[in-house]
C-alpha cells in the first residue's frame, strides 16, 4: 500500500501537480484501492497510515508513524471491535510496530557500513523487527515459525516492490494508450514468476517452518516484557558513554525477563514427576475418534487418530497435531490405532510424519485400505516397532498405572469362545484397552459391537471401570444391556 501511495503520489508530480492536490488524489484512489481490495485488517491498517501521511503533506504537518499507526487501529476496531481478536490485525499491526520501533535502532549502528552492505542488512533487520514481534502469535495460533524467512525476506521483499511499482506503471500507461506496453506487463510477468520460482526454492529448505509448541500466556508476557526492555535499553540512536549507567536497571530487568521466560519453557519440556493419576482427553474429530492419554512418568498415548469432517480436511494436521503441540506433547509413547476404517486411522499418516512415534500398536486385521498400507510401509521404512496384540499381551506400565490389552483374542482363542464358525467383522475385531490407575480403570472399547461385546464377556476379562467409552460412537449395534 505504501508503494502505491509513493507512486501514486510520484505520478501526480511529475504530471506538474502541486504536492497538497497530489496528496490529496493518492490519498482518494489509495482509499479506493482499499475497498476494491476487499477491506481487510492488514489493507485497511496500510490505507489509513498512507491516508494520514498524505493528510499531513496537505495540511503542511509533520506525520508521526506511531500516531498514523493508532489512528489506523482506532479506526479498525470502532468499525468492528472484533477485529482484536483477528490473528490477521494483530499480525499487521504488530509487525509494523516492530519495524517503526526497531528498524532505527538497527539503521543506526550500520551507518558506518557501505551502502550496499548496510542495504543488505537493512533488509535483514526489517525481517527481524517483524518476525521478533510477531512471533509469539505466530507460535500461538498456527505453531510454526519460518527461520528461512529471514533470508528469503533479501531478494523477495524489493522484487515485490519492483513488480508492485511496475504493476502501477503499467495500469497508469492504460490511461494513455488504451492497448497498453505488451513489453512492461511481459516483463512484470517473468518478475512474477521469478517471484513464485524464489518462494518455492526457499519453502523447500529442512528449515523453512518449524512446527513450535504454543505458549503459555505467562511465555507472552514475559517475552514481550523482555522486548520492551531490550528497546528501553537500546537507544534509537548511540548515546555517549556517560549516560550508559542510567539504562543499568533496564538491563538487569531484561535479563531477569529472560530468565524467568527459559525458566518457563524449560518447566514445559521438562515438567517434575507428576501425581500418579491419568489424564484422558477425548479429541473432537467430527464423526471418529482420537484419545489422548497421560500417565505418570511423562508418559504419552493417542488411541486412535481419524474422524471425518469434509473432505481435503486432514484431522490430524488440523485438529490433533495442535493439540499435541498446545500440550507441548514432543513424542508419542504409543500409537494405538484399534482397527483399520478411515474414521480411526485418518489422520494416523500425518501424526507418524509429524510427531517422533515410539511405537504403534494394532489388532490383527489384514490391512484393505491404502492408508493401511501406506502406514505398514512406512513404519518398515521408518524402522518404528509394530506390534500386532491380542488379549493376555502383557500390560505396558507408567508408575502405578498400566494399559492392558482385552480384545481381540488370539486365533485359537476366538475359536473356542465363538459359538459358531464365522468370521468376526472389522469392528468386533476392535482393540479393547484397560487403563487402570490404582484403584481406577477407564476402558476403550474401539468400534466393539454387539458380537464383540458378548466376545469379549465370555472371555471372563476384568471389563469393569470408572469411565466407559462406547463402543462404535454411542451406535444401536453397541452397548448392550448384558456388557
Amino acid at each position: 500500500m505504501s508503494l502505491l501511495a509513493g507512486s501514486l503520489f510520484g505520478l501526480f508530480r511529475l504530471l506538474r501537480v502541486s504536492a497538497r492536490a497530489a496528496a490529496a488524489a493518492a490519498a482518494i484512489l489509495v482509499t479506493f484501492y482499499a475497498a476494491l481490495a476487499g477491506g481487510s485488517a492488514s489493507v485497511v491498517r496500510a490505507a489509513v497510515m498512507a491516508d494520514v501521511y498524505l493528510l499531513a503533506i496537505v495540511l503542511d504537518r509533520r506525520a508521526d508513524l506511531l500516531n498514523s499507526l493508532a489512528l489506523s487501529g482506532l479506526a479498525l476496531l470502532w468499525w468492528n471491535p472484533r477485529f482484536l481478536r483477528d490473528v490477521g490485525f494483530q499480525l499487521t499491526f504488530l509487525a509494523t510496530l516492530g519495524i517503526v520501533l526497531i528498524l532505527p535502532r538497527w539503521e543506526s549502528r550500520l551507518a558506518w557500513l557501505p551502502r550496499g552492505l548496510r542495504w543488505v542488512l537493512g533488509s535483514v533487520g526489517i525481517t527481524i523487527a517483524a518476525t521478533a514481534v510477531t512471533l509469539p502469535i505466530l507460535a500461538s495460533s498456527f505453531n510454526r515459525i519460518s527461520p528461512a524467512g529471514l533470508l528469503a525476506n533479501i531478494p523477495i521483499v524489493p522484487l515485490s516492490g519492483l513488480i508492485t511499482g511496475l504493476g502501477t506503471a503499467a495500469c497508469a500507461v492504460l490511461l494513455v494508450v488504451p492497448t497498453g506496453w505488451a513489453w512492461l506487463n511481459q516483463i512484470n510477468g517473468w518478475l512474477v514468476d521469478g517471484l513464485f520460482q524464489l518462494a518455492s526454492w526457499f519453502g523447500g529448505w529442512p528449515w523453512s517452518s518449524v512446527r513450535v509448541p504454543t505458549p503459555t500466556a505467562g511465555m507472552l508476557l514475559c517475552y514481550y516484557a523482555l522486548l520492551v526492555m531490550l528497546l528501553s535499553a537500546v537507544a534509537a540512536r548511540p548515546v555517549s558513554a556517560h549516560r550508559g549507567p542510567s539504562r543499568r536497571w533496564v538491563r538487569w530487568a531484561a535479563f531477569g525477563c529472560a530468565a524467568l521466560l527459559g525458566a518457563q519453557v524449560i518447566w514445559r519440556l521438562y515438567p517434575a514427576p507428576d501425581d500418579e493419576r491419568v489424564r484422558m482427553t477425548m479429541l473432537d474429530v467430527g464423526q471418529g475418534e482420537a484419545t489422548h492419554i497421560a500417565v505418570p512418568g511423562r508418559g504419552h498415548m493417542l488411541v486412535d487418530a481419524g474422524g471425518m469432517l469434509g473432505d481435503g480436511f486432514d484431522v490430524g494436521e488440523r485438529v490433533i497435531v495442535p493439540f499435541l503441540c498446545h500440550e507441548w506433547v514432543n513424542r508419542l509413547d504409543v500409537l494405538v490405532l484399534t482397527h483399520p476404517q478411515s474414521d480411526h486411522i485418518g489422520g494416523a499418516a500425518t501424526i507418524l510424519r509429524t510427531v517422533p512415534v515410539g511405537e504403534v500398536w494394532t489388532g490383527d486385521s489384514a490391512a484393505s485400505s491404502p492408508t493401511e498400507v501406506w502406514i505398514q510401509e512406512y513404519l518398515r521404512y521408518r524402522r518404528i516397532p509394530h506390534r500386532v496384540v491380542a488379549a493376555g499381551d502383557p500390560p505396558l506400565r507408567w508408575g502405578n498405572a498400566a494399559v492392558r490389552v482385552l480384545h481381540p483374542a488370539l486365533e485359537a482363542q476366538r475359536a473356542s469362545l465363538r459359538p459358531i464358525a464365522r468370521e468376526p467383522k472389522p469392528n468386533d475385531r476392535s482393540v479393547v484397552l484397560r487403563i487402570e490407575a490404582g484403584t481406577q480403570a477407564i476402558l476403550l472399547t474401539g468400534d466393539l459391537e454387539r458380537e464383540g461385546e458378548a466376545a469379549l464377556m465370555r472371555s471372563g476379562a476384568a471389563v469393569a471401570s470408572q469411565v466407559l467409552k462406547v463402543g462404535h460412537h454411542g451406535s444401536r449395534q453397541s452397548s448392550t444391556e448384558d456388557f
